[in-house]
């Protein structure tokens, strides 16, 4: 005899079935098998299109990004869930966002969608802004592109004859952020210890 089980996860019911086992004598026993329904299959799930925006005015990100809506399906019908990782803001470049849709079982898919985040801004200076005698230090300040890397150099020349005076003085130097990224180096006992000083940044690649 079968007794009918609520439904699981899968939305199916479930069976109790008693068998009776008699043997000729009349005398019988019985046990109760239980029956039910397992999905391990994953849903279904297809993301939005890539998605290619401009920065917001004046940062080095978008934000309020429309994203779209991934389809999803799941053999077993129920409601499931659809999520995704994006962050509020998605840096200049290209970013990744994974969509997951995850059916009543706990079954699981993913699909990536591609936002790309183009930089509208006008492109940052190269260029010494200033260089400034503290005490017997010189301190040179620079802007550059963020994300650049640069070596400050120093020669004691600019005679045509000593286009390879300039020494690499500082260490490279990551311009940290976005844009346009002012730094700077001082160059300790610079002012006391030669009567010229001529500086200039080199671009690491």
């Amino acid at each position: 005899m079968d007794t009918p089980t609520s439904a699981n996860c899968t939305g199916q019911p479930g069976i109790d079935r008693l068998w009776i086992a008699t043997d000729g004598c009349g005398n019988s026993t019985n046990c109760v098998q239980h029956i039910s329904f397992a999905d391990t299959a994953p849903p279904a799930i297809s993301c939005p299109s890539d998605v290619t925006v401009s920065n917001d005015t004046g940062a080095c990100y978008a934000s309020g990004v429309n994203l779209g809506t991934p389809t999803a399906s799941d053999n077993c019908g129920g409601s499931g869930t659809v999520a995704n990782d994006a962050p509020a803001q998605f840096l200049i470049g290209t970013n990744q966002v994974i969509w997951t849709a995850t059916d009543d079982c706990g079954n699981n898919a993913t699909c990536t969608q591609l936002v790309v985040v183009v930089d509208s801004r006008p492109a940052p200076w190269f260029r010494i802004v200033s260089v400034k005698i503290e005490g017997s230090d010189v301190r040179v300040t620079w802007t550059a592109a963020g994300g650049s890397t640069s070596v400050l150099q120093a020669g004691s020349s600019l005679s045509a004859s000593a286009t390879n005076s300039f020494a690499d003085i500082s260490a490279p130097i990551v311009a940290a952020g976005c844009g346009e990224v002012t730094t700077n180096y001082l160059e300790v006992g610079a002012a006391s210890s030669t009567p010229a000083r001529f500086y200039r940044v080199r671009l690491v690649p």
